[in-house]
């Protein structure tokens, strides 16, 4: 999949565009991409994605802006995974977000774009003000020769499947809730930092990961995690939060990988958050927390045992 930040250098052509955010690349998500690739394929056109960086909301209205629940590039990697061709990055800005609805499409998606086919989202909103909807972009796209299709919302266990509501799931701990919803388990990616070392000194040796600004954050707690690091994958115990049996500090994340001995330190990693142990707690002391470790660690492998695909192949509410 090639991606292109100046629309400019698509080139002519034909192409079925869709055109979203979106964050998580969730079901609903996916069943747009999909749609989208096999309309291409079945029409001789390029399969095209438009996203925007950063994310609108940043700066229409930054109090309101959402954690994020991918980073740019899991974003990327997850559309490439579904076939299309080419994704579009655009820069958000006051000013494309100031370009009236009917220039966003005649110009934008019909001159820049080449599109012919355009594909949204029951919620996707477009233009100044956010005035385009769906309904203008279908009346609208008519007159200039643009054919345009609204996906409906994907609705599981009766609730539309929407990054807001996965975004709620994770915060609050529900992280199987919100890997059925993503069609796989939540994760994060970052570098293992230096602690202090109290996770080797109870026996117990942990990957320490800053807890990136941009991103949801599962609820504070313990976690049963896949670890996945230079193309392995090993089970794990992770705590979320400050660590309050040792003075607190800093929320972070801190995962205890099963079966393994070696050194992760600056090295990428991703954590997916298969399940939830229990909360975090205060311990009175060192050996209390560590028998409450070896707990958690043989819950984990329990749990592990039973079932990784489940896990890792979530299946969907819907």
């Amino acid at each position: 999949m090639r991606i292109i930040t100046d629309p400019s250098r698509l080139g002519p052509g034909k192409r079925a565009v869709a055109i979203g955010v979106f964050d998580g690349v969730h079901l609903g998500h996916r069943r747009l991409l999909n749609e989208v690739v096999s309309q291409a394929a079945a029409r001789g056109l390029e399969s095209l994605a438009v996203t925007f960086e950063p994310h609108p909301l940043r700066v229409l209205r930054p109090d309101l802006a959402p954690p994020l629940l991918t980073s740019f590039e899991e974003k990327a990697e997850l559309i490439a995974a579904l076939g299309v061709q080419t994704l579009v990055v655009h820069p958000f800005d006051a000013a494309f977000a100031a370009t009236p609805p009917a220039e966003f499409i005649t110009r934008y998606l019909r001159e820049e774009l080449g599109a012919v086919l355009a594909m949204v989202g029951f919620n996707f909103s477009f233009g100044a003000g956010g005035k385009g909807t769906p309904q203008l972009l279908l009346e609208h796209g008519r007159a200039v020769g643009l054919e345009v299709e609204v996906i409906p919302a994907l609705k599981c266990g009766g609730v539309a499947v929407s990054s807001t509501v996965i975004r709620r799931a994770v915060a609050q701990g529900e992280v199987e809730q919100a890997a059925r919803l993503l069609g796989r388990p939540y994760a994060i990616k970052a570098d293992v930092r230096h602690g202090d070392g109290r996770g080797a000194e109870l026996g117990f040796p942990t990957a320490n990961l800053a807890a990136p600004a941009d991103r949801v954050i599962p609820a504070n707690g313990v976690y049963v995690v896949g670890v996945s690091a230079g193309g392995q994958r090993w089970g794990g115990v992770a705590n979320v939060g400050h660590r309050p049996t040792f003075g607190g500090g800093a929320r972070g994340i801190e995962a205890h990988l099963l079966d393994y001995s070696g050194d992760l330190y600056g090295k990428p990693v991703e954590v997916a958050f298969l399940t939830r142990l229990r909360d975090e707690m205060t311990f009175r002391s060192a050996d209390e927390l560590r028998s409450q470790i070896a707990w958690d660690v043989r819950r984990a492998r329990e749990a592990l045992a039973a079932g990784l695909a489940r896990f890792y192949n979530p299946p969907a509410l819907c």
